[in-house]
């Protein structure tokens, strides 16, 4: 029989157990899984497809800073903006991906620039050499230059003739991915801030055939592009209450546009959005309501048509050499850049309507957050149709902040905050 080696292996008991992290979109991630989809294509029992991705967004601000409400609002942004990347990307995408590796031992003669002593171009470079370094010594000592980069090249120069062999390798990468999208809800949305850490908010973004015939009815103006859904429960039931505490609370967690059907099967668009005041007046709280109500119908003009765009590009290097002297260097480097962007162009809105709108007290921070809740239906788009040609039909006459270094403790957060909101999440809401 052959011998046979046995590898000697460390015993069970030594081996330090692996410590499990939660990256970022964990909780969206689990209330995907919980619902039995997968990130993607999925079908409902009718055979339907629909389609899923998640994406998460940081607070910047800390809980207490001056712009903390508003910097909520823009996490769940970038939130959905990711979640949007991510769905340009998993329909169709660019991919550019460049590897270099290098091995080399000695120096070869065509990379020497020694040449033979006593030769007219040898004695050449000697003088110009001479003149070089008589003039940067004297322009270093007027203070005009500093010979830096100079004595930086020689040590270069001095490391590569005592180098004996080196590896060079170099891996770049870059991804491209483009599309118009309509019709991209949030169907579940998360916010945690745990005490001491910084907060985040993540998304479940969803669209299918029936968000995309409704956001072609906004578009077009065509209301029969509007689907029709079974009989569901009044609208009022299912959105928070925002004249109850309880209901207050779960519209602080809830941003973003979701796909409502009403009692007679109607399909309804509901935006939620948020912004935080300056002051404690009745004007601030006003100026408030009014942008909030702006970022919802962003929300729903959004909804109806944009162009996704994401483009991101990584970098990585590392070279190692062994030198005469026995030493070994290694150095390394990596960079890496995403950049997504959406652009909705100009649209003609008709029935938008604000239905409700709320002020609170933030738990954590006393903070005033004032908070919009927008609707958009078939219906109500059909009244505002009919009321805009009936007025055109009559005649007659009528009358920023500075940038600052931020400093978390100084905002004295003190507890956790955070909680989930989900609306329209059953296979007949989309």
């Amino acid at each position: 029989l052959d011998a046979v080696t046995e590898l000697e292996t460390k015993p069970e008991a030594s081996i330090k157990e692996v410590e499990l992290l939660n990256l970022s979109g964990s909780e969206c991630m689990d209330w995907v899984g919980g619902k039995g989809w997968q990130i993607g294509e999925n079908r409902k029992r009718s055979g339907d497809m629909f389609f899923v991705q998640i994406g998460s967004g940081r607070i910047q601000a800390p809980p207490g800073h001056p712009n903390y409400v508003n910097s909520r609002q823009n996490a769940y942004t970038k939130a959905m903006l990711e979640a949007k990347g991510n769905i340009v990307s998993s329909l169709s995408v660019t991919i550019e991906r460049e590897i270099q590796l290098q091995v080399k031992e000695g120096q070869f003669a065509s990379e020497s620039e020694t040449k033979p002593a006593g030769t007219m171009s040898s004695i050449w470079d000697k003088t110009l050499t001479l003149i070089n370094s008589e003039l940067d010594t004297r322009l270093k000592e007027q203070g005009v230059i500093d010979i830096s980069d100079a004595e930086q090249k020689r040590k270069a120069e001095e490391i590569a003739q005592n180098t004996l062999n080196s590896e060079e390798f170099k891996d770049m990468i870059s991804t491209a991915a483009a599309m118009r999208l309509k019709g991209v809800r949030r169907v579940f949305v998360n916010e945690s801030v745990q005490s001491g850490e910084q907060g985040e908010i993540c998304v479940v973004a969803l669209y299918s055939g029936k968000t995309m015939k409704m956001a072609d009815a906004i578009v077009t103006g065509d209301l029969s592009h509007a689907p029709k859904g079974m009989v569901g429960k009044p609208l009022r039931d299912q959105i928070p209450d925002w004249k109850t505490s309880s209901g207050v609370r779960q519209l602080m967690n809830t941003y973003g546009t979701e796909m409502l059907r009403g009692e007679d099967g109607t399909f309804h668009l509901i935006a939620y959005a948020q912004a935080g005041t300056r002051t404690a007046s009745k004007t601030s709280n006003s100026i408030a309501l009014s942008k909030a109500t702006t970022r919802a119908m962003a929300e729903l003009a959004t909804f109806a048509k944009e162009h996704a765009k994401l483009t991101d590009a990584l970098e990585s290097s590392e070279n190692i050499s062994e030198m005469s002297d026995k030493a070994v260097n290694y150095e390394s480097h990596e960079a890496y850049k995403k950049e997504l962007s959406s652009v909705t162009s100009p649209i003609d809105f008709s029935g938008a309507r604000r239905i409700g709108q709320w002020a609170a007290k933030h738990p954590v921070t006393d903070q005033i957050i004032v908070g919009a809740v927008v609707e958009w239906s078939p219906n109500s788009a059909s009244a505002a149709q009919q009321a805009k040609e009936e007025l055109n039909s009559r005649t007659g006459s009528g009358a920023g902040s500075a940038n600052r270094r931020i400093d978390s403790s100084a905002y004295g957060q003190k507890v956790s905050f955070g909680g989930s909101a989900a609306g329209g999440s059953s296979e007949e809401d989309f």
